[in-house]
């Protein structure tokens, strides 16, 4: 525990490297393992191992890997009837890289769906509103997309699209 501890809270360069999103899910996730929301979820991946690299700042998408999970987390909290699942899937998707967090919580209505990515909005009794916000901002500053499709009573799947660098960047590094 210790060592996973500092390894997350060792500072990190905040200029963009060549990541493993894979490495970046599993070390993320199995941080969050610790925590007590995470107990009685089946946390299942399905990473492809073949997953190019991409460009980014390891703490920013450590971040929002956490940030999605933790929320995952909390809409499985009211779930009676049935296994509490989330699960990770990483793929190349149309020149990209997609990362889906997927769980069968709670869901969202229209109403919610249309404000997640409002500062300061949130319908959990303990939040600030500001977790898919800084999400939404660190993605697109990536050069990516975040978006969020929810049923109610079903659960809820984000995806997060970044960019596999050209050719020509992974050349000069």
């Amino acid at each position: 525990i210790t060592r996973e501890i500092s390894e997350f809270a060792a500072p990190q360069p905040m200029e963009r490297q060549l990541l493993d999103l894979n490495g970046l899910v599993r070390t993320t996730a199995g941080l969050m393992g610790y925590d007590k929301r995470m107990r009685r979820v089946n946390l299942q991946f399905n990473l492809d191992s073949q997953l190019p690299a991409i460009y980014g700042v390891a703490d920013q998408l450590t971040q929002v890997i956490m940030n999605l999970l933790i929320n995952a987390a909390d809409a499985l909290e009211s779930t009676e009837g049935r296994e509490q699942s989330i699960t990770l899937h990483t793929e190349v998707f149309g020149g990209n890289v997609r990362l889906t967090v997927a769980d069968n919580g709670c869901g969202m209505d229209q109403d919610t769906l249309n404000r997640v990515f409002e500062a300061f909005f949130t319908t959990k009794r303990k939040g600030n509103g500001l977790g898919l916000s800084l999400c939404y901002s660190i993605i697109t500053g990536h050069g990516g997309t975040i978006e969020i499709d929810s049923t109610p009573g079903e659960g809820t799947r984000v995806q997060v699209i970044l960019p596999i660098p050209a050719e020509e960047e992974g050349d000069t590094l």
